[in-house]
Formats: C-alpha cells, sequence, structure tokens
C-alpha cells in the first residue's frame, strides 16, 4: 500500500490489519517484538509499560537537560569547525537518552548502536531472537543489576504489572530491547535526516533565525519528506478489497510510509520540502495504536536542536554524506554527515 489514505484506513482498523508476528518483511519465526508485533489485548499492556518511560510530564521535565546537552555538542562542533554530525550529535543524544530515561549504564548504552547494526546484519538468515542474542544478554545484566533502583529498570523489575500479575523476565527483556533499538534508531536518524536538509539549504537555516514560530513545521516536513521507518508489513485476518484489489485472509501487506508522505493525492508538490503547508499530518511514527510511543520525545528533541542552531553560525556540508541501507527492512537515514560550520 503506498497511498496515504489507504495506508491510515489500515493503520485505524488492526483489527483487519494484524501486526502479531507481521511487521518484518519477509517474516523469519522470530520471537514478536514488544509492543510492535502484538495486536489487543497484549499490545496494549506492553505499550502501557513503554509509556511509563516516556509520559509528557516525564518528557517536559527532561527540556533542561536536553537543551544542555544539545547546546554543548554544538559549542564543541562549532569550535572543531567541522565534524561528523552522526558520530557527534545525532547518535550521542539518544543514546544518552536511553540512559536518563531508563537508568541503564552508559557503558551498557555505549554498545547499542554496533550490537543493533550487527543484529540488522544477520536477520535475513536467522531469527531476531537469535540476530539480537547480545542485546537480550546485555539487557538482561541491566535488568538484574538494577532491582531496588529507583529508576525504570527497577521499576520493571519489582513493580511492573501486566494484566494483573508481575512482568516476566522475558517480557520485560523484550521491552528492554525494543526501547533500546527504537529509542536510540529512530531519533538517529530523524535529526540526521533533518540537518542534511537544513545543509542543503542556507536560507531554510535564516529563516529558522529569523522566523522560530516556523521550527514545529520544519520538523514535521522533515519528518514527512525523509521518514527514519519507511515501511512495515501487515498481515489480513479477512478479506478484503482495496482498490479494486481482492486481499485475501492471510496475505501480507506492506505499508508503505515514505511512499504515503509522498502521496501526490494528499501532498501537493510531495517531492520538495516545504515548511509552508497548510497540511503537516504525515505517517513517520506510523498511525492508529502503533503509532510510535516516542514521538513527543523525538518531537521534543528536534525542535530544541533547532532553536540552538538559532544561534550558530551557517553550516554545509563538508563531504559526501553516506546513508543506511534499510535496516532492519525499514530503517532509513544518514549514518555519516560531514558538515562544517561557516566563520
Amino acid at each position: 500500500m503506498t497511498k496515504f489514505e489507504d495506508i491510515v484506513a489500515a493503520g485505524s482498523t488492526p483489527e483487519t490489519f494484524s501486526s502479531a508476528s507481521a511487521h518484518l518483511i519477509p517474516m523469519n519465526k522470530s520471537k514478536p517484538a514488544a509492543a510492535i508485533d502484538f495486536d489487543e489485548p497484549e499490545h496494549g499492556q506492553y505499550r502501557a509499560l513503554f509509556f511509563h518511560a516516556l509520559k509528557p510530564k516525564v518528557v517536559k521535565s527532561l527540556e533542561p537537560d536536553v537543551k544542555d546537552f544539545i547546546r554543548s555538542r554544538l559549542t564543541r562542533l562549532v569550535a572543531n569547525g567541522q565534524a561528523d554530525f552522526v558520530a557527534e550529535l545525532a547518535l550521542p543524544l539518544p543514546l544518552w537518552m536511553l540512559s536518563k530515561l531508563t537508568g541503564m549504564s552508559n557503558e551498557s548504552v555505549g554498545k547499542l548502536r554496533s550490537l543493533t547494526e550487527a543484529s540488522w546484519e544477520r536477520i535475513s538468515q536467522e531469527p531476531m531472537q537469535l540476530a539480537r542474542a547480545p542485546l537480550y544478554a546485555l539487557m538482561k545484566e541491566e535488568y538484574e543489576k538494577n532491582s531496588g533502583q529507583d529508576n525504570f529498570l527497577g521499576w520493571l523489575h519489582d513493580e511492573a504489572t501486566m494484566d494483573g500479575r508481575p512482568v516476566a523476565e522475558d517480557e520485560a527483556l523484550n521491552v528492554l530491547v525494543s526501547l533500546a533499538v527504537a529509542g536510540h534508531e529512530t531519533t538517529l536518524h530523524a535529526v540526521g535526516n533533518l540537518i542534511y536538509q537544513l545543509a542543503l539549504d542556507p536560507s531554510l537555516q535564516q529563516r529558522i533565525r529569523t522566523e522560530p514560530g516556523i521550527i514545529p513545521a520544519v520538523v514535521e516536513e522533515s519528518l514527512r519528506l525523509r521518514a527514519p521507518a519507511q515501511l512495515f508489513g501487515r498481515k489480513l485476518t479477512r478479506t478484503i478489497t482495496v482498490r479494486d484489489t481482492t486481499l485475501n485472509q492471510g496475505d501480507r501487506v506492506l505499508l508503505a510510509y515514505a511512499a504515503g508522505n509522498r502521496d501526490p493525492d494528499r501532498f501537493e508538490d510531495p517531492e520538495s520540502f516545504n515548511p509552508d503547508r497548510s497540511d503537516m499530518v504525515h505517517l513517520s511514527f506510523g498511525w492508529g495504536i502503533h503509532g510510535c510511543v516516542g514521538a513527543g520525545l523525538a518531537r521534543m528533541e528536534m525542535r530544541t536542536l533547532l532553536s540552538e542552531l538559532r544561534e550558530l553560525p551557517t553550516f554545509e556540508l563538508a563531504g559526501e554524506p553516506s546513508f543506511s541501507h534499510l535496516e532492519g527492512g525499514h530503517h532509513l537515514g544518514p549514518s555519516r554527515l560531514p558538515i562544517r560550520f561557516l566563520q
């Protein structure tokens, strides 16, 4: 499915477009990932665990720390004059945030990116639980040593419940691995894509300086045009017809979010970057009950970054950027983004 309205309809009817063990393309008999590979009621029970770490009031309370972190990193970038933005800020920001949100040690957080990349290389040959075995081992270590601690890991170990019973260890580790992977990868690519767009357009940087009110629109337009998560799979629970095509019960369906974001029936001149669009609704955080639970946090980080960039010199690409392949079949963004500030 590549049309915006069809994807919205699919996301709005999870009872027909099932997510159970179905988001990977192709399926490889992987253990379901929380909460993305579950239908109700299990999906809602898992999602509630994520939400404990990502409540709006929690995200709001972190804004001053996010501002300080971004400012210190940008100050160093400007002083150096030239650097890889991915290595210096786009990746460190969500990894640091994971530590703040969960209580995970800096040492463990520092291993997440390499372990995640290694797992994506393996999932085409083996089930996800095997590909991610090192990640599960790392999360198990953090889960056990944080028992009794006043943080998310401690709460998950000691107090969290699902359906009125304590959360089992395998369920908790499923949550932690999903949080560790999605919690850094989506923001990494979203931030990298945003800075890439700005580096291509000095006039857009100037507008942010003179019109700070445009910042939220710039964030949303970047997310629309350069979706960090490009597509997910679903499985039909009944036979339906979509645009004169019969889809049978059990068929696999691909929801192409990035294509829907560039649907010409929905967006005028969809291939262009235009923060003045009247319609800023996009699919980059999914749709319906499976909409990204961390979307508010990602938006806050991106808006804070743009606010801080207003005070700095113009920057440009300092070389050819590198982009990831579709990691895990759906993640896409810069893996290397050399920029320089013009003094």
